[in-house]
């Protein structure tokens, strides 16, 4: 795809090639001999070789730089109630597994805040990671939930769900309410139900807005 610049024109690129291509033979023939040599060997290799590689674009490149300058830029803004968002952290665990907590969360932000899923998975080691974030991605982006995904490794649903309190978020894109489900099974387990109340406490020690969602059917 070509630049995009307002006075770009192609004739003046292929002019400026050459213009380069005279000046590194005039400075030193032998060195611009050796670079062409290089350059050939890597080009032929790729092109017969073929390796399985996302190049992407400079525009995609672009849009990393515009997001981490304007994230700098928002930790620099103060905060007032024109830029207020309720900013999410629901603990879904796994999104397909509690679907009414998602789309809860997601009309919350209506797609104009910051809306994150945290899994706390348990005993660490128990998945892949990397395979879990992916998938995870992509079945919220196929289910249109603007949402970012987390997940975390740990010993007891506690340390889990206070990490994800702690590290979520970046900068000023960081969660200011914490969004969970009603745990409706508590007399089942008093030692999982005692976790539960300790991450709501751990919310409010942090300053978090809560909010606790309970449906008809259950949500485990």
């Amino acid at each position: 795809m070509a630049p995009s610049f307002t006075f770009y024109s192609p004739w003046v690129s292929l002019f400026e090639m050459f213009l380069c291509l005279f000046s590194m033979f005039a400075m030193d023939w032998i060195t611009a001999l050796i670079t062409f040599v290089i350059t050939a060997i890597l080009y032929l290799y790729i092109y017969y070789r073929k390796p399985d590689a996302n190049w992407g674009s400079s525009a995609q490149a672009q849009v990393f730089v515009n997001a981490v300058k304007s994230v700098q830029s928002l930790s620099e803004t103060k905060d007032h109630v024109k830029n207020y968002r309720p900013k999410i952290l629901v603990l879904t665990g796994s999104p397909a597994s509690r679907p009414p907590l998602v789309y809860f969360a997601n009309l919350l932000t209506k797609k104009l805040s910051l809306l994150i899923c945290g899994h706390v998975v348990m005993p660490p080691g128990s998945v892949h990671l990397l395979t879990l974030k992916e998938s995870t991605q992509l079945l919220l982006e196929d289910r249109k939930i603007q949402s970012f995904y987390t997940v975390n490794e740990s010993k007891s649903f506690e340390k889990g769900a206070k990490t994800c309190l702690t590290s979520a978020g970046l900068g000023k894109l960081a969660p200011n309410m914490l969004l969970m489900g009603f745990k409706a099974d508590w007399a089942d387990d008093l030692v999982l139900a005692q976790q539960y109340f300790s991450v709501l406490q751990a919310a409010f020690d942090q300053n978090f807005s809560l909010g606790v969602l309970r449906v008809r059917s259950g949500l485990d």
